[in-house]
């Protein structure tokens, strides 16, 4: 009785199979690193931009209770002035501008609650 030869495996399979073998939390942090490394030398992070924002407003519509201007302008006051001091720092200048882009949607969504006329509603 002939015996049944599995089939042989593509190359595409193979690679798969080498690549999901070889993957690690210190691996993948490296993929990432290395994409956000191109993609910052591409030139292409402000396309953040709007995502962080919108973080801000969707922060600013999850508070229990209404942040006054004096507080939001203070924050972004605070995170503008730390993003110029840490130019010189990339990984900290990015948080630095992350966090002030998020501060900004904060105090976006703030004024046009405040234009509309409108409150956050407390129960």
């Amino acid at each position: 009785m002939p015996t049944a030869n599995p089939a042989p495996e593509t190359g595409a399979v193979v690679r798969l199979r080498r690549q999901f073998g070889r993957l690690s939390l210190s691996g993948f942090r490296g993929m990432v690193v290395s994409a956000a490394n191109l993609e910052l030398d591409r030139g292409v992070a402000f396309l953040l931009v709007p995502v962080f924002l919108a973080l801000g407003v969707i922060g600013y519509f999850s508070l229990a209770e209404e942040p006054g201007f004096p507080k939001l302008v203070a924050v972004v006051l605070l995170t503008a002035s730390c993003a110029v001091a840490s130019r010189s720092y990339r990984k900290t200048h990015l948080c630095f501008m992350m966090a002030l882009l998020c501060a900004l949607g904060v105090l976006a969504a703030k004024v046009e609650t405040w234009r509309a006329g409108t409150q956050i509603l407390v129960d």
